[in-house]
């Protein structure tokens, strides 16, 4: 009786320790893909914001568009990862409700984007986000 006892013990322990491991795993992964940069591809009257949580906005769609120096504050995540500097899918953001970003917290300016939904992105690098910034105002026009 005691050599079974001793058998489920050690088998509980094993099936632990192996869920520990694929939740840090896991949670490893998330970190990493919230670090790559968003692709967005302009074709014709579709905007593509490829990466994870990504998403397509129709141009007709879009009702307001306009560079935001700074981050109003971001609140809750609804749906979505995030790190330090990092933040990618739903989130609850003062004044403006549930918006999904896909944001570098510490690089702005900051491209906001009032369409089927609301949305603000922008890349590592400001003359990216700038030079995004014009070519949506013209697929806009």
């Amino acid at each position: 009786m005691k050599k079974i006892n001793r058998m489920n013990l050690i088998a509980v322990f094993v099936i632990g320790l192996i869920i520990v491991i694929g939740a840090i795993a896991l949670a490893i992964s998330q970190s990493n893909k919230t670090k790559e940069e968003v692709k967005v591809r302009i074709t014709g009257n579709k905007i593509m914001i490829e990466g994870q949580f990504g998403t397509t906005i129709d141009a007709k769609d879009i009702s307001e568009i306009k560079l935001l120096d700074t981050l109003p504050t971001i609140g809750t995540r609804v749906n979505g990862a995030e790190s330090e500097t990092y933040k990618r899918g739903d989130f609850e953001v003062q004044d403006l409700g549930t918006c999904k970003l896909f944001i570098n917290l510490k690089n702005g300016p900051f491209i906001y984007i009032v369409a089927n939904g609301k949305y603000i992105l922008n890349f590592d690098d400001k003359a990216i986000t700038l030079d995004l910034y014009d070519k949506l105002r013209q697929a806009i026009n």
